[in-house]
């Protein structure tokens, strides 16, 4: 579970910027503004869900032993 961790935390600080910025090289200012918001918004709801999903996985395990 420690490098699942690792992992996320690499995609999040390094692997997210450099998609944001060619993702935006060629927008305007307010489609930059939009894109980035929408863009955390989707990681913050997708890490939200995968959390609350790999808790409940864990809670499941540790009750069926």
């Amino acid at each position: 579970m420690k490098g699942l961790s690792i992992l996320r935390f690499v995609q999040i600080v390094f692997c997210f910027p450099i998609i944001i910025l060619f993702a935006t090289a060629k927008m305007s200012s307010i489609e930059q503004i939009i894109f980035i918001a929408l863009f955390t918004l989707y990681t913050i709801i997708y890490e939200v869900i995968f959390l609350t999903l790999s808790k409940r996985k864990r809670t499941t395990k540790r009750s069926s032993s």
